[in-house]
């Protein structure tokens, strides 16, 4: 299926460099571009994207490169506007649009989460498949280091011919931890369990009334 195909490309697209502007020249034009309040009717609940934008214009949400937390009332209810509008896009060009803007003038953060649920309800995505949160906020589920290290690698090479570039990067994941916590390693640290707990928390909150 070409099309589906085709959805799931640009949907991924989304996704890339998510502290960044938008790679694909394409999706970064329509976040510049499109103006959502001017295509209201391109909406199922017009009144939620007239609320959204009052408080986009005044400031009052959550800017871009700043910590998020379910645990703020104040933005869980952002992401719950915003995964609303992205829901309520009447087709998939409207709402793949309306995620370019997103994806280049909301909170990072915010726009994954929403953008994801509504992936996953809506009738036109029904099978796409977003990237695991670990690919998108890596540093959400790895030590830091070792991204870091794994960075230098990447960007100053590496000349191991041995092991033909295969580069083990080693981690201690208990030495900063009280005594007796790290027989848990094996569980508090599994990327997998963390996943899926991010997946649940954010299917109860994405859509308040």
């Amino acid at each position: 299926d070409q099309e589906f195909l085709k959805k799931q490309n640009e949907i991924l697209h989304l996704f890339e460099h998510i502290t960044h502007p938008i790679p694909h020249p394409v999706f970064y034009e329509f976040g510049e571009t499109y103006d959502i309040e001017e295509h209201i009717e391109e909406y199922h609940e017009p009144e939620v994207v007239k609320y959204y934008f009052s408080l986009y214009h005044f400031g009052d949400v959550q800017p871009k490169g700043t910590p998020f937390s379910f645990s703020v009332s104040h933005l869980r209810k952002e992401v719950g506007l915003v995964t609303r509008i992205l829901i309520g896009a009447k087709n998939y060009d409207v709402f793949i649009k309306t995620a370019s803007w997103f994806r280049a003038h909301i909170n990072e953060e915010q726009f994954v989460k929403a953008f994801i649920a509504a992936i996953l309800v809506r009738d036109d995505t029904q099978g796409i498949v977003p990237p695991p949160l670990y690919e998108i906020f890596p540093q959400h589920y790895f030590d830091s280091r070792v991204i870091h290290h794994a960075n230098n690698l990447y960007n100053y090479g590496v000349n191991n011919p041995v092991t033909q570039q295969t580069v083990v990067i080693p981690v201690n994941y208990t030495d900063d931890v009280p005594f007796g916590e790290h027989y848990l390693n094996y569980f508090t640290h599994d990327i997998g369990l963390s996943l899926y707990y991010a997946y649940f928390s954010l299917a109860g909150h994405v859509m308040p009334e």
